[in-house]
């Protein structure tokens, strides 16, 4: 589902129009990205939990160079899925899955 699809669904289910439908998503987006960026988790019911993950600097063999260089810091963000997710997409189909792993 993408953002078109997602304000259309909301302002046709809960009959919003679609000027207040974008305005929400806009909220809970930038409510979202500002509590990530902060450190918060983010639970969903259902679905799992959102966390920002630090990846700390490590050192490594440059090998083009021969030389030992230290690697950046990364975030990332990482999803942990609940039990009732992860079995449910145990169950699940991936339709053209199979194609694009050929």
């Amino acid at each position: 589902m993408n953002y078109t699809d997602f304000h259309k669904d909301l302002s046709q289910k809960f009959g919003y129009s679609t000027r207040e439908s974008k305005r929400i998503i806009a909220f809970l987006q930038k409510e979202l990205r500002k509590k990530l960026l902060f450190g918060t988790e983010i639970t969903l019911r259902e679905i799992g939990t959102f966390k920002l993950k630090v990846r700390h600097p490590k050192p490594f063999l440059n090998l083009k160079t021969n030389k030992m260089q230290i690697s950046k810091r990364i975030f990332v963000l990482k999803l942990q899925v609940t039990r009732k997710m992860a079995t449910d997409l145990k169950k699940k189909t991936v339709y053209g899955y199979s194609e694009s792993q050929e």
